[in-house]
């Protein structure tokens, strides 16, 4: 039997030098739907959010080696008097899948600690494990007490509007390489 994952916060730099690059890759092989949008992390631009306090980022680790992340935005124009976060991305490499709740239980408890009063997620309700046997995202945050509050829309505008940055990689729609 494996272990229990450790859950914990991070500076980026640190789970870019332990693979969160290609992580990030199987997350969007796996969840995203629109394949016309280049995978490209902007490390810039969080590295800089991080520095001023607007992003932060958890590592989930088994003895060390990075298999999960989850990272999230915070603040906002609209009740700067309650601290908020917001998921930018959660991910739990396959092979791990039966720690979400454990992790995302963690991910809470530092975050409450931190200050954080509401915590909001948006993700694709995709199957918990590739082939959908054990459920979904979107099941999992019932169970864990989140409650379903927006429904989430989005639209391609063009390729005219998408610029290819060095770095960003085309992911195959699908493990045959036919995307």
């Amino acid at each position: 039997m494996r272990t229990r994952l450790t859950v914990t916060l991070e500076p980026l730099a640190r789970l870019v030098a332990d693979g969160l690059e290609d992580l990030g890759a199987a997350h969007w092989q796996e969840s995203e739907h629109d394949k016309s949008v280049f995978y490209a992390l902007d490390l810039i631009g969080a590295s800089s959010l991080e520095r001023a306090g607007g992003f932060r980022i958890f590592a989930f680790r088994e003895g060390g080696r990075l298999v999960g992340y989850a990272s999230f935005i915070f603040g906002s124009l609209h009740a700067a008097a309650v601290q908020q976060a917001f998921l930018d991305a959660v991910y739990l490499d396959p092979g791990y899948r039966g720690h979400g709740a454990y992790c995302w239980r963690k991910v809470e408890n530092v975050l409450r600690n931190l200050g954080v009063h509401r915590l909001v997620c948006s993700v694709p309700d995709n199957p918990l494990r590739p082939g959908g046997k054990r459920g979904t995202v979107g099941q999992l945050f019932q169970a864990l007490g989140y409650r379903r509050f927006e429904v989430a829309y989005s639209k391609i505008l063009g390729a005219e509007n998408v610029e290819r940055k060095k770095g960003e990689r085309r992911i195959p729609a699908d493990r045959s390489g036919r995307g």
